[in-house]
């Protein structure tokens, strides 16, 4: 892939949201200083366009909200306590991706 086609796939990267400007900025320095940008390593944890600009571990919380609820509420027989725990574990669960992506960006 030669500097022009590393760069528009840069700038699509950034424009489809899943470079921040900074990422973007960086990664073009590195581009046009003549060293090799692989975009693929500048890419963010999301791996979707539609999912970067999301809460991190939205899916995930979601699942573990589903997961709870549903084996509260059935085993209990409590389904206010199954939407409590479910949504104290969804938070925690995006609090954790959140705090790791923010650790891997810095």
């Amino acid at each position: 892939m030669n500097t022009t086609e590393q760069l528009e796939r840069l700038v699509s990267l950034r424009d489809q949201g899943d470079l921040s400007e900074a990422e973007f900025e960086k990664a073009k320095a590195k581009l046009l200083s003549d060293e090799q940008v692989d975009t693929e390593s500048v890419e963010t944890d999301s791996g979707s366009a539609n999912t970067s600009k999301a809460i991190p571990g939205l899916w995930p919380a979601v699942g573990v909200f589903a997961g709870n609820f549903l084996f509260i509420s059935i085993g209990k027989g409590d389904v206010a306590r199954g939407f409590a725990v479910g949504a104290i574990a969804a938070v925690l669960t995006i609090v954790v991706f959140a705090v790791v992506r923010a650790v891997k960006r810095s």
